[in-house]
């Protein structure tokens, strides 16, 4: 008698060897932000822009110059509270300075404080990262409810844990000379995506949110 042979779609499959899965390595992952760094901003009062590789948790190889500052996005703004980082203190340093970064400009916008100054989230978000960051010193990473990420550095202390929500005013922390600083101050940073480079005037970024820094 004839061995009965199972249908098809009963037969067992022979088992397929999966390929090993290699994650990249180079770079710090910080919840959904992935930090690429350098974080390097010029000191107060120093007209020469500084470059530096930072160590700690942003540690990332260099990467080359990009073109020239970004213009933040277009779109109608969240009708939502927002506000400047500080109030009445100067800028001392403007975004997209040309200098010796490795963006070749400044990616951010300094305030010349002194130390201790409270430093306020400029908008609604999470906190993605609080706690030491290389050449920034001290610093917290903001992801906004619109999807960007502010940076705030040389802190010399931090009021928020990772993963807390703030608002408008909410206070991050106070204004240091924490990192690669030679003076007090405060380096703000927008960006509209995960990778260095993607950096935006954070000045317009605010005037796009109603608050007018000048």
């Amino acid at each position: 008698m004839s061995p009965v042979r199972k249908p098809a779609f009963l037969r067992r499959l022979p088992l397929r060897r999966q390929t090993p899965v290699h994650r990249a390595v180079g770079c710090t992952l910080l919840g959904t932000l992935v930090i690429t760094g350098p974080w390097t901003v010029p000191a107060v009062g120093d007209d020469a822009a500084v470059s530096d590789r930072p160590g700690g948790r942003y540690g990332a190889p260099f990467l080359p110059p990009y073109p020239g500052p970004h213009p933040p996005l277009g779109g109608e703004p969240a009708a939502e509270k927002w506000t400047s980082p500080v109030n009445g203190h100067e800028i001392s340093a403007r975004y997209g300075t040309p200098g010796g970064w490795a963006a070749g400009y400044h990616t951010g916008v300094d305030f010349a404080t002194p130390v201790g100054v409270p430093v306020a989230a400029v908008g609604p978000g999470r906190v993605v990262s609080a706690g030491r960051a290389g050449a920034y010193g001290n610093a917290v990473v903001v992801r906004m409810t619109d999807g960007y990420f502010a940076l705030y550095a040389h802190l010399s202390e931090i009021s928020v844990p990772e993963g807390e929500r703030v608002d408008a005013g909410t206070e991050l922390g106070a204004t240091g000379n924490t990192g690669r600083s030679t003076g007090p101050h405060l380096h703000f940073e927008v960006r509209r995506g995960r990778e260095y480079g993607t950096d935006v005037d954070p000045l317009a970024y605010l005037k796009r949110h109603g608050v007018r820094v000048s």
